[in-house]
């Protein structure tokens, strides 16, 4: 059964005052890496799958893009969203990742931030996407990384010296679906393994032309010191890949 966590008013709540304080990995590693993964925006159509509220979108739009779809399965997310977006280029639908419906090559670009990871089969998803895209389209996939994800019990820290030195991988070849606490119990992201990642993608029919695993700067942990267990494992991975 397909899980809509970003619904649950408990969590909603948590993470709408986590995304206001502004201090998290998605202000500081994730919004300026993925300028480095995305091609020239300019009049470009862009598909944002799982675009919680419309952050991308705007993005895009402010960088120039012809139009912008947003496309997302909490209908608190897109509240937000239509709130926040008054630029007519930008539209949202209100669907899983599984059920949405674009025209064949109807994108140029298709970004996906932290959505894929709550998809249970991977494989339909993205020849979905790969259909999607127009010849010499770009799909952007950032996600939690396997490293992160095989993680069974967050519990599991080995410190040092009062500090996290560690990061326990627990079951990294066993994929499928992994429970966790994120501001409530039972949230349910699906690990797999690093090559089963990239090989759907290129399954799907698209060349990969960029791995990337980012982490804060060192200044940054400097900053935030909480941040310093980000230098131990990666917790991100996006891929950049193109329609030929």
């Amino acid at each position: 059964m397909r899980q809509n966590v970003y619904d649950d008013p408990r969590f909603f709540a948590e993470y709408a005052r986590m995304r206001e304080r502004s201090r998290g990995l998605h202000e500081s590693v994730i919004v300026p890496w993925l300028r480095d993964l995305l091609p020239e925006l300019t009049g470009k159509r862009v598909v944002d799958l799982g675009c919680g509220d419309g952050w991308f979108c705007r993005y895009a739009a402010d960088a120039g893009s012809g139009t912008v779809v947003g496309v997302d399965s909490s209908a608190r997310m897109l509240q937000l969203a239509r709130e926040r977006t008054s630029d007519v280029r930008v539209s949202y639908l209100h669907a899983f990742a599984e059920d949405v419906e674009l025209p064949a090559a109807s994108a140029d670009v298709v970004v996906s931030v932290l959505a894929l990871h709550y998809v249970a089969d991977l494989d339909p998803v993205l020849a979905t996407i790969a259909a999607w895209l127009d010849h010499g389209g770009t799909f952007v996939e950032i996600v939690e990384h396997p490293i992160f994800t095989a993680q069974r019990e967050r519990s599991g820290w080995m410190t040092v010296q009062g500090r996290h030195a560690a990061w326990p991988v627990s079951d990294y070849f066993e994929e499928g679906a992994r429970t966790t606490t994120w501001f409530v119990d039972g949230v349910v992201r699906y690990h797999r393994t690093l090559a089963t990642i990239l090989n759907a993608i290129r399954r799907a029919g698209l060349t990969i032309d960029h791995v990337g695993e980012p982490c804060p700067t060192r200044a940054a942990v400097e900053t935030t010191p909480e941040w310093a267990d980000e230098l131990i494992r990666p917790a991100i991975l996006g891929i950049r890949a193109s329609m030929h």
